[in-house]
């Protein structure tokens, strides 16, 4: 690497970690912390509780894999064995035993439940549609999550509707995944470009799946392994697209593979050294495709919008929370500007959630935005209707027109719309 910072350290297993406003929402057992940058210079200026507490009587898994996403959440995974009451600052407490997911407001305010089961995800990723993946160890190496949705782990039960859909039958040969990541960029070859990449650190391998549709879910079919490894040392576990659309896999590096099966004084337990690799597509030629990551911190509004429809959805994540949380307000107009000109849909979905998220979606727009002719813009309004807090009959329209609409997409996201807002008064 060019350089090298200490952001942060004195961190005991920090499995979970995102960049939030002004700083960076962490893990430390037992606790998620923020760690906020107020002069801008790279280092934290102290820690302060966010949400407590996290159980860490097992450490297969705590609070990992935080993604924060277009919607001003933050989703994270919750792993094996532990039991952990959880609240924010509203003192709504969540209780998790074991495999779930969450997701939770970046300002320590609020936390919720995402889904049930699994037995230890860990690993997260999310599509340009806003479907959550995870990867499992025990249960299947990568599941699309549908919200409110139980999966099997070791034996309990579901919540009487029937577990949610599996995408596949295979394992990958073990079942110790950890990672996964839907490729959404251009970088890499088409063929590439919406399939899934799965981090195995038992067979030192990154596996392959390409994603073939289903109604609103999606079957994952097999593929040749991504990458190979003859260095046993080689451990994948966590895996991130980068803005330059390469993937960025860190390597565990170590002999030792678990917890119980080798002595925790064994000598081959190696705590002091680690990779990270950056995966590129170079091309026939051997020259390197990669793009300068373009520089988001500084860009004014008008380039932020238009970056909204880059080809790479990590570009287009982060664009969006800096309309909304650095150029704020004034955003809106540019915004406005583009939903009324030429534009993609790219941009009109992530317009969807800047305007949301800054209070400014008014009915006439969403109506507009809810019957749009791209699905990937129908979806992410239909889901902005969800995050309404009062509904009425013009929100109940939009979400019955969204129950018949011709995506099965569209339709989920309705379905899960309207299953969040039962009771309507007319």
């Amino acid at each position: 690497p060019d350089r090298v910072t200490t952001f942060a350290d004195r961190l005991n297993i920090p499995i979970g970690v995102t960049p939030i406003p002004g700083g960076v929402l962490a893990y430390s057992i037992p606790e998620l912390y923020r760690f906020p940058d107020a002069d801008g210079d790279g280092k934290a200026d102290g820690k302060e509780v966010a949400y407590r507490e996290f159980g860490y009587g097992d450490t297969h898994g705590m609070s990992s894999s935080l993604h924060w996403w277009i919607d001003g959440w933050v989703y994270g995974c919750h792993g094996y064995a532990n039991t952990s009451t959880v609240q924010g600052s509203d003192d709504q407490a969540i209780t998790m035993n074991s495999g779930n997911t969450y997701r939770l407001r970046p300002d320590g305010s609020h936390i919720e439940y995402y889904t049930h089961g699994q037995v230890n995800p860990f690993g997260m990723s999310i599509d340009p549609l806003g479907n959550v993946y995870t990867s499992d160890c025990h249960s299947r190496p990568i599941y699309m999550l549908v919200r409110g949705a139980y999966y099997p782990s070791f034996g309990k039960p579901h919540d009487g509707l029937g577990f949610g859909p599996e995408m596949m039958q295979h394992s990958h040969g073990s079942t110790g995944i950890a990672g996964v990541v839907y490729y959404s960029a251009d970088q890499f070859p088409e063929s590439y470009r919406g399939t899934a990449f799965v981090l195995n650190p038992v067979t030192g391998r990154v596996n392959h799946d390409v994603l073939e549709p289903h109604g609103s879910t999606y079957k994952a079919i097999e593929r040749p392994d991504f990458i190979r490894c003859d260095d046993p040392w080689f451990r994948p576990v966590d895996m991130q697209i980068g803005p330059d659309g390469s993937l960025y896999i860190a390597d565990f590096y170590n002999a030792i593979i678990g917890h119980y099966e080798v002595p925790l004084d064994h000598p081959l337990r190696d705590k002091t050294r680690g990779r990270i690799w950056r995966v590129t597509y170079v091309g026939s030629e051997g020259a390197s495709a990669r793009s300068p990551a373009p520089d988001l911190t500084r860009m004014p509004a008008d380039e932020l919008v238009a970056a909204l429809g880059h080809p790479n959805l990590t570009v287009r994540t982060h664009a969006t929370h800096q309309l909304v949380h650095r150029v704020g307000p004034s955003a809106v107009e540019a915004v406005r500007a583009m939903l009324s000109g030429r534009s993609s849909p790219e941009q009109r979905a992530h317009g969807v959630w800047v305007l949301f998220r800054l209070g400014a979606l008014d009915p006439p727009t969403l109506e507009t935005l809810a019957r749009d002719d791209d699905r990937l813009v129908r979806v992410h309004a239909v889901k902005a209707l969800a995050e309404r807090t009062a509904w009425g009959p013009f929100e109940r329209g939009l979400a019955f027109e969204g129950l018949i609409d011709a995506d099965p997409f569209v339709q989920r996201a309705a379905a899960e719309a309207a299953g969040r807002h039962p009771h309507v008064d007319n």
